[in-house]
């Protein structure tokens, strides 16, 4: 969840959150923010003993011409690798990275693969790869999302039928079903009658 979407990600911090009683885990997120008045913005927080950094951008100044989504793209780059910054001066090199969304997160995934040798695990929520949803669409998206998955260590889907799409998109690679997390102590308690 960040400022601009307080449901957005709810899935992934919760996966995060399981993660973190096991390892010690950060988590990056760069997004755009329409009333930023300023090219980029830090938020660094420690949340549920998870390093969270939020770099949001500048995107409202810049037109939607393909120059306009170049300069887009190139300051998404850039809010990454100043998050990246900020975990490595507190984690040092991340032994994996654990990619949620692919396409922009998973080029930064790939790019740190192949210059810095870190791999990387793919986690996959979004219905767009269903046939019924139709949302995973263009060439280019395709061709770059095919060399991201290739690439991955592993990738995890949240069910067996969401795999099975990725698959029928000719997205190859080592899957494994995880579903999304329950927190169990959140649970309403259970009547011993039932």
């Amino acid at each position: 969840p960040n400022r601009t979407n307080k449901f957005s990600g709810i899935f992934i911090e919760k996966h995060a959150k399981a993660l973190a009683k096991e390892c010690r885990v950060a988590v990056l997120y760069v997004g755009a923010d329409g009333n930023l008045k300023t090219k980029y913005d830090l938020d660094v927080q420690n949340e549920n003993n998870i390093t969270t950094v939020r770099v949001y951008y500048q995107n409202n100044d810049v037109s939607t011409s393909l120059v306009g989504k170049a300069i887009k793209f190139y300051r998404y780059l850039y809010a990454a690798y100043l998050g990246l910054k900020c975990i490595k001066a507190e984690f040092g090199k991340p032994n994996l990275v654990h990619v949620n969304v692919l396409t922009r997160p998973g080029i930064i995934a790939l790019l740190l693969y192949k210059l810095n040798g870190i791999p990387y695990i793919i986690s996959e929520h979004w219905s767009g790869y269903l046939l019924t949803d139709g949302s995973y669409k263009g060439s280019v998206k395709k061709m770059i999302t095919r060399v991201i998955v290739k690439n991955a260590k592993a990738i995890t889907a949240v069910s067996q039928k969401l795999a099975e799409s990725m698959k029928s998109h000719q997205l190859r690679g080592a899957y494994t079903i995880i579903p999304n997390c329950v927190e169990l102590e959140q649970l309403p308690a259970r009547s011993t009658s039932e």
